[in-house]
């Protein structure tokens, strides 16, 4: 291809971007209007500043590509939809407001109130054990005043940031452009990390750490500037989970050469910093806390009908001594890895329209099969980076199993865009239309519908002849 041609290709790919930004705009405005609640002048231009800066950021990293745009466009629309559809939700369909929404998640109606009662506006305030997260959103209330539509506007900036995260990842790993462009796309293709950005809860923001702390991990040489920013969204939104870093650091440690692992004292340095952070007094008595949440008995109020048929099989997991956990794992990863199960579309609406997207699970299962293709077959061809660093994802994605038995799986969407490099692997070194890959996603797809329909009978049975009992938002099955 000539230097005209080229220019011309680009030039329609130029064409074709502005168009379906124009388009984009359009959608999000028509669903504004239909789905009055929230301030729609403001609502609007705060969705193209954060899908411009989320653009313009990755059009300033190594990674860049003009499918990633493409990828970033479409995850800004479909999370901007989503925004507006729970603002809807939560003030002109329940009767509230954009300054007082009502909130059905304890999680989300937590995070307001310490909010709006750190600007003396009412409210409760927070106990420190749920974290931080009221502070930051008290922070950007100041300047927009107390705003559901600014709240949720916050967690779709974290999720825009990961996807911007993910293929630098990839690209830091060594990994082609190609490999990249189908991390991203993988990652963006989970509908349920994709909903965390759609809702008042933490966990987009958790997800965003966890990639600032696989970006900074993801080369020869550690990257403070990247681990900086995971250690401090931390420390607002979930502290315990500043024990991942000791272990990405460990871990990712043996994926270098012996010439490579001169920065050894670098990363005992940092995990020892960690450390004496999560000792500190006013931290670590809220770290042991949370961590004692996880022996809340199974007849506490962590149940609900629909988990009945996992505690039939199981047991009382939370009362269980540390070994039978240990036991347990693999059952657990598989829970973990199947819900939230893909039915029930409108039982969680209640929390926010957007729920019924967290329950479109298929992309996420094949997201899993291209995994599990990448352990089984290429693991052993792959570099020696990718496999240390894709063994620390799993572990990061298995850590939730230990203290939830699987059932609270949003704990583990951390882990999604650190698993995505080996997905864009395989997505670009395979031949997807024959061979072994095209048996294994066949069989795959067949075994996850034969557990689908299993899963399936097993809860509605054990749901009907259960008592009815309050709902949580920490499980959904």
């Amino acid at each position: 291809m000539n230097i005209r041609s080229l220019k011309s290709v680009l030039g329609a790919q130029h064409r074709v971007f502005a168009g379906l930004c124009v388009v984009s705009v359009l959608v999000v405005l028509c669903a504004l209007c239909l789905l009055p609640g929230a301030p729609i002048v403001p609502s609007l231009l705060a969705f193209v500043v954060l899908s411009l800066c989320a653009m313009v950021v990755y059009r300033r990293t190594a990674a860049y590509s003009p499918v990633g745009m493409f990828v970033l466009l479409f995850a800004a629309t479909i999370l901007a939809l989503g925004v507006a559809a729970n603002v809807y939700c939560f003030t002109t369909f329940a009767g509230g407001t954009d300054s007082a929404p009502v909130l059905n998640n304890p999680d989300a109606s937590r995070a307001w109130n310490d909010a709006v009662s750190r600007l003396d506006l009412g409210g409760k305030a927070d106990h420190p054990v749920h974290g931080l997260y009221g502070l930051v959103l008290s922070w950007i209330f100041q300047l927009t005043g107390p705003s559901i539509t600014a709240g949720l506007m916050l967690s779709m900036a974290f999720t825009l940031c990961t996807l911007v995260l993910t293929p630098n990842i990839a690209v830091r790993l060594g990994m082609s452009f190609r490999a990249a462009n189908c991390a991203m796309i993988a990652t963006a293709a989970v509908c349920y990390l994709l909903a965390s950005g759609m809702i008042l809860v933490k966990d987009a923001a958790v997800i965003c750490a966890i990639s600032f702390l696989g970006l900074s991990v993801a080369r020869r040489r550690l990257s403070l500037m990247c681990l900086i920013p995971a250690v401090v969204i931390l420390l607002f939104c979930r502290i315990n989970y500043l024990l991942y870093i000791p272990l990405a650091l460990a871990v990712t440690y043996f994926g270098y050469t012996q010439r490579e692992r001169r920065e050894l004292v670098l990363r005992l340095g940092v995990c020892l910093a960690v450390l004496l952070l999560w000792k500190m007094p006013d931290i670590s008595s809220h770290a042991s806390h949370i961590e004692d949440m996880a022996n809340i008995p199974a007849n506490d109020t962590w149940t609900h009908p629909q988990q009945f048929a996992y505690f039939n099989i199981v047991g009382d997991f939370y009362s269980f001594p540390l070994w039978r956990k240990v036991l347990l794992l693999p059952f657990a990863a598989v829970v973990q890895f199947f819900i939230p199960f893909p039915w029930n579309f409108g039982r969680d609406i209640v929390f926010g329209f957007s729920q019924v997207y967290a329950h479109i699970a298929y992309p996420w299962y094949i997201f899993g099969g291209i995994f599990v293709y990448w352990l089984v077959f290429r693991a052993k061809r792959s570099p020696r980076a990718l496999i240390a660093f894709a063994l620390m994802a799993v572990l990061l994605w298995l850590a939730p199993c230990g203290f939830s038995g699987g059932t609270i799986s949003r704990y583990a969407l951390p882990a999604v865009p650190l698993l995505a490099p080996a997905v864009g692997y395989v997505l670009s070194e395979v031949n997807l239309r024959k061979g072994s890959f095209l048996y294994w996603i066949l069989a795959w797809c067949v075994a996850v519908c034969v557990t689908l329909v299993v899963c399936y009978h097993l809860q509605t049975s054990a749901a009907a002849l259960a008592p009815a009992v309050e709902i949580s938002s920490n499980l959904m099955l």
